[in-house]
């Protein structure tokens, strides 16, 4: 929606200084892993169930809070289409065995290179930086308990909150500028 010319996009992914970009990337190294291993062991749920789960945080947590980015002009912007568009053509790779004309859909829209997903090499893994899946998956705990909290008390979501205060002995969040902005 926010990509005018998908061309202009580089197919190389610039390297993000973004918590959200380097959170969707390595939660997409953790699902390249995983499917791989599920499907080098014959197993089709648990990458079909994976599949579902990544994409629920792709759209819910990540697409979500970068909405402004999206928006926005500059290179904030530049970055979230980037690692977008990467993200979609990994994942259009990832689900081609299961589902071929969805993948097929996906890969087309974002302009992958070739004329067919299905002629794509499969996703090599990375290297997975497990703190910031730790870090995010702490900060979507606040966020849970602090949404709680707003329905137990009356207060709509709409409605900003003057201030959020977490108390906790074990988080290491309140370093982390990047997590508590997403916060």
């Amino acid at each position: 929606l926010y990509a005018s010319d998908l061309s202009a996009i580089s197919d190389k992914l610039s390297a993000s200084s973004n918590v959200l970009d380097q959170w969707i990337l390595a939660r997409l190294t953790e699902l390249t892993k995983s499917t791989t291993e599920h499907f080098e062991a014959y197993r089709t749920y648990e990458p079909a169930r994976d599949i579902r789960d990544f994409v629920n945080d792709l759209s819910t947590w990540y697409v979500r809070r970068s909405r402004d980015r999206f928006k926005d002009e500059g290179e904030d912007k530049t970055y979230a289409l980037q690692t977008t568009r990467y993200v979609l053509l990994e994942l259009s790779k990832l689900m081609a065995p299961m589902t071929p004309l969805f993948a097929e859909e996906i890969y087309e829209s974002v302009n992958g290179e070739l004329e067919s997903v299905h002629l794509e090499d499969w996703p090599k893994e990375k290297k997975l930086e497990e703190s910031i899946l730790v870090d995010m998956a702490e900060a979507r705990r606040i966020v849970s308990l602090a949404l709680e909290a707003r329905m137990n008390a009356g207060v709509k979501i709409r409605q900003p909150l003057a201030r959020l205060t977490v108390r906790s002995e074990k988080s290491e969040l309140q370093n982390n500028e990047g997590i508590l902005d997403i916060i």
